[in-house]
């Protein structure tokens, strides 16, 4: 799968609707040290807060995905 260049990245979109008028790109490389500060912050509380659910989540996405590639390469 590969993205559209003509389409904004999903995390753009996300960002974009949560706070329309920030330019996210020109903060962070005005303050790199702070974005990965705090990005790494919100990752740990989330990681405490809903980390058995994202895993389970995650080995939903992965069991797919290999499930899709035996069948790909089983096909032809």
């Amino acid at each position: 799968m590969t993205a559209d260049p003509d389409q904004p990245a999903i995390e753009d979109r996300i960002v974009g609707s949560l706070t329309p008028g920030l330019d996210w790109v020109a903060l962070v490389r005005a303050y790199p040290l702070a974005s990965v500060a705090v990005a790494a912050s919100l990752g740990f509380l989330i990681g405490r807060a809903r980390g058995r659910e994202i895993l389970g989540i995650l080995g939903d996405l992965a069991g797919e995905r290999v499930d899709e590639s035996v069948r790909s390469v089983l096909i032809r």
